[in-house]
């Protein structure tokens, strides 16, 4: 009497850890709000480039993040990355390799200055850094020949000089600068032909 064949055995089923990873490898797309974070997973950052290399997308906003490593550099082909309502003091220089980014948004951080590298982001077209620390923008911000859109609100500090810093800017279409130090508008503002929005209020 022969024996019966045994059933094929099934695969483990995937931890919830696993299963979404292999989501953020599928996609690029890394969704970690309200994750109560206090730093973005190591993973993300492999030097091979099985995260790294694949992340198109990731928004970390409202954790506890107080800092961004510098291995954020091995992220080349990420296009929009979501910090806001973190505890982030500061951007490391590897940012300016990220040179597809398109959107960057830093809202509602402890970030007091941005580092000079941001000038190599010549495809940023959004960058949002309102409710921060700022005190000043780097000159740098002026070779980002692609931005469109600039919003630095409630910066209490932030003054006058900051719109030299985007003056060579020239696809600038929307400048936010509401409730800064403002105390003048330098006339290198009138160079920004595309302007259609400019609040200073």
């Amino acid at each position: 009497m022969g024996c019966a064949p045994s059933a094929p055995r099934r695969a483990p089923a995937k931890t919830k850890t696993e299963s979404r990873e292999s989501a953020w490898r599928a996609t690029g797309i890394v969704a970690l709000r309200d994750s109560n974070l206090r730093e973005l997973p190591d993973k993300l950052f492999d030097a091979d480039g099985e995260f790294a290399l694949k992340l198109r997308n990731v928004d970390a906003t409202n954790n506890k993040i107080e800092r961004i490593p510098r291995e954020i550099g091995n992220c080349g082909n990420i296009t929009r990355l979501v910090l806001a309502s973190n505890l982030i003091e500061s951007l490391p220089e590897e940012m300016g390799r990220l040179t597809r980014l398109k959107t960057l948004a830093l809202d509602d951080n402890r970030i007091s200055s941005l580092p000079d590298s941001i000038g190599s982001l010549r495809a940023l077209t959004t960058l949002s850094a309102c409710r921060c620390a700022l005190t000043t923008l780097p000159t740098t911000l002026s070779a980002c020949e692609s931005l469109t859109v600039v919003k630095f609100s409630k910066n209490a500090s932030l003054a006058s000089s900051a719109l030299d810093a985007l003056a060579d800017c020239e696809r600038l279409e929307e400048i936010d600068l509401s409730s800064c130090a403002l105390t003048v508008v330098p006339a290198s503002v009138g160079r920004l032909k595309r302007l259609k929005m400019l609040n200073i209020e």
